[in-house]
């Protein structure tokens, strides 16, 4: 699969452009979210799943008050404020963006969760934290927008304590080498979103082993996140006609566009089986 490179400032320019979507459609100012969530049997709601996906990952790490945490790219600092509020635990939250930073430090003041939840611009392929600083690693659907995934793998490694363990979500793709068509969308759903490209599941596994994880582990939880796919894509349409009426007055963002978009591509690829949505799990 033919790789683009995508530059931090990439990056940076999607998600603090795009802000405003999410504030619009997911709960961003509440929840603080920018993934999919979790959707089980007992999901009422977007904004319930969204609590849920924290829940799992705090879970399958076994994070518990004693621990030191590293949220590894955390956006706008919604999982890192759960695991200091729900676990009672210290927690590091890192991004590329200086305004989503200054926003989630004051969420965390203002939430009285500053003795707990810090969080600072950090690259997760190169940090500047000594190694060993953390019991878990944590990724929400970041480690895609990495070149060479292998980069953060390595980097997380060097981070963990002895007995540390990785946890995270993301998109991989189903196929090792990928047909024109499987290409197309995933290609096309990857530019919108500044991801140079999505990694094979098992070439992932494979590179986590190869920096000297063990007890790599693999869940796939597609069906969870279906819901939200589902209901991104019902935006798409209002979306392109909005989008349609801002261009007439001059005032649309090409941002925006793509990311709207984005919601066609990523459900019309799952639709068609092109990617899976896997919680990984690994121990140092």
């Amino acid at each position: 699969m033919e790789m683009q490179s995508v530059k931090n400032q990439d990056i940076i320019h999607y998600y603090e452009t795009c802000d405003e979507h999410y504030s619009l459609l997911w709960h961003l100012n509440t929840h603080m979210a920018m993934h999919y969530g979790y959707w089980d049997a007992n999901t009422k709601n977007l904004k319930e799943a969204l609590y849920n996906l924290n829940e799992l990952l705090a879970n399958a790490a076994g994070i518990g008050s004693n621990q030191t945490v590293l949220d590894a790219g955390c956006g706008v600092g919604g999982s890192t404020l759960y695991l200091a509020k729900n676990r009672g635990c210290k927690v590091e939250g890192i991004t590329l963006s200086n305004k989503h930073v200054a926003l989630a430090n004051n969420k965390a003041k203002e939430l009285g969760l500053d003795h707990l939840a810090h969080f600072s611009v950090n690259d997760f392929t190169q940090s500047d934290f000594p190694s060993e600083s953390f019991d878990v690693v944590w990724a929400i659907e970041s480690v895609c927008h990495a070149n060479e995934k292998k980069d953060f793998l390595k980097e997380a490694n060097r981070l963990l304590k002895k007995g540390g363990k990785l946890v995270m979500v993301d998109f991989y793709r189903s196929m090792e080498t990928p047909n024109e068509d499987q290409f197309y969308y995933l290609n096309s759903w990857a530019k919108t979103w500044a991801v140079p490209h999505f990694e094979f599941k098992n070439d992932f596994l494979k590179k986590a082993v190869d920096v000297g994880f063990t007890e790599v582990n693999a869940q796939n939880i597609t069906p969870h996140i279906k819901p939200s796919a589902q209901l991104l894509y019902l935006y798409f349409f209002p979306g392109i006609a909005w989008n349609f009426l801002l261009k007439l007055v001059g005032k649309h963002n090409p941002a925006h566009i793509e990311n709207i978009w984005s919601a066609y591509y990523q459900y019309h690829a799952l639709k068609k089986g092109y990617w899976t949505y896997e919680l990984i799990t690994a121990t140092k």
